[in-house]
């Protein structure tokens, strides 16, 4: 069971960050008692830009690809694009995920069975505040999980903060995920998103104070999702390395990074006192490397 939402807001009004985060790792070592990490190295493909070069990108064929579709209009493509990877490399791994831009295009929620049989099996979406309010806009989100989860489909859901939202908002959203969690099972992990700051102004940003501390309580309140993840921020992995102790159990990294390697996230898996496993889209398999 989950803390209440008055603990909730309780522990985001607190100081004490180290109690908030030994509570938050209780639950993740009840939940995964192996002292195991997993971890999944992404290649994010623009439909703009996915020319037939792109399938002989060495991460491509093992097939972690999350492909942008801002637009309902271009769903046909993200169709083609799947069932032409399904065809070129269909002995190999092959997972295809597609983000959502909820904020942006709400229509998508009707268009989903366009693509879902053709190879695509995992969903992301991306509840930005940038098209309407904190609550309008993750309202829209939960709406596309809502729709892929009655298609069979197992989704990865996202809160943002540091948009401006206040804490309650928070706290609405995540009891909400809560609840279609138990509605759907659908959910197989979930990410705080920690937003960038505007202009790029790394003091203007979500603290890594507050990254932790979202983190800790996330992983508090949505008891019925087995798998949280720590996120990346910029191009570093200290705070990613962190919220491994402080509630985390999985990660995600885009790759090609200029500074940021595969072996890299394994060491910071290693050193934070785990042992890194990297997994498929949905948690179905992990590959022992």
């Amino acid at each position: 069971m989950g803390i209440s939402r008055q603990q909730a807001l309780d522990c985001f009004r607190s100081d004490d960050l180290i109690g908030i985060g030994m509570e938050a790792d209780a639950i993740r070592r009840s939940l995964h008692p192996e002292d195991v990490v997993s971890y999944r190295c992404v290649q994010q493909v623009d439909l703009g830009n996915a020319q037939p070069a792109v399938f002989t990108h060495p991460t491509i064929q093992s097939a972690n690809l999350r492909l942008n579709c801002a637009t309902a209009d271009r769903l046909d493509d993200v169709a083609n694009l799947c069932s032409e990877m399904r065809a070129r490399f269909a002995s190999s791994w092959i997972e295809v995920g597609l983000q959502l831009d909820a904020a942006r295009d709400v229509r998508t929620i009707s268009l989903i069975p366009s693509w879902a049989d053709s190879g695509a099996n995992s969903v992301f979406v991306d509840p930005r505040q940038e098209h309407g309010s904190y609550v309008e806009t993750t309202t829209a989100a939960l709406e596309i999980h809502r729709t892929a989860h009655a298609l069979g489909m197992r989704t990865t859901v996202a809160i943002p903060f540091g948009c401006g939202e206040s804490l309650t908002e928070r706290l609405d959203y995540l009891e909400a995920v809560c609840r279609l969690q138990d509605e759907t099972l659908g959910f197989t992990s979930f990410v705080p998103l920690g937003l960038d700051a505007p202009g790029g102004r790394e003091l203007d940003g979500v603290t890594a104070v507050e990254r932790l501390k979202m983190l800790a309580v996330t992983r508090m309140v949505l008891h019925n999702i087995g798998h949280m993840q720590s996120a990346q921020v910029g191009s570093g992995l200290k705070v990613l390395q962190t919220g491994f102790r402080f509630g985390a159990n999985d990660t995600e990294i885009r790759l090609p990074q200029p500074s940021v390697t595969e072996q890299d996230l394994r060491r910071v898996i290693r050193d934070a006192g785990f042992r890194p496993i990297e997994r498929d889209g949905d948690y179905s398999t992990m590959f022992l490397n």
